[in-house]
């Protein structure tokens, strides 16, 4: 959050500096471990786009993260079992965290987590 409050933001330069910090991210390798703060800068770096009343580079951003996705770090992601090993991954580490949770409260997140993304995107989509 920090680096995103220090970047510049104008359309020219928003997205080399969104370059240099992926970069710097994945300087020393690609690790899943790099990858969630990718996607967290990525989500901060909207949050302040909106905040600055610059909502048009959300746009942008999901463009230039899905760019860096397939490009840079895709070869790495596909050898090492694509999204389905991510998933995985993240779910073993989530269950030796927590004790496991009922069926009903499962359906029940994500039909809030399902909610929660589509009145975002509404509140986007107004903006």
């Amino acid at each position: 959050e920090e680096m995103s409050h220090q970047m510049t933001f104008s359309p020219s330069a928003a997205q080399r500096s969104f370059l240099a910090v992926a970069e710097e991210l994945f300087k020393d390798g690609v690790r899943w471990g790099r990858i969630v703060p990718f996607f967290e800068f990525g989500g901060t770096m909207c949050v302040e786009s909106f905040n600055r009343e610059m909502a048009s580079q959300v746009d942008n951003i999901a463009h230039w993260m899905t760019d860096y996705l397939n490009g840079p770090l895709e070869n790495w992601i596909e050898e090492n079992g694509g999204w389905d090993a991510f998933v995985e991954l993240y779910s073993q580490q989530r269950d030796s965290m927590f004790p496991p949770l009922s069926y009903l409260t499962k359906v029940l997140g994500l039909a809030a987590l399902g909610l929660a993304g589509v009145t975002i995107g509404a509140f986007f989509a107004q903006k």
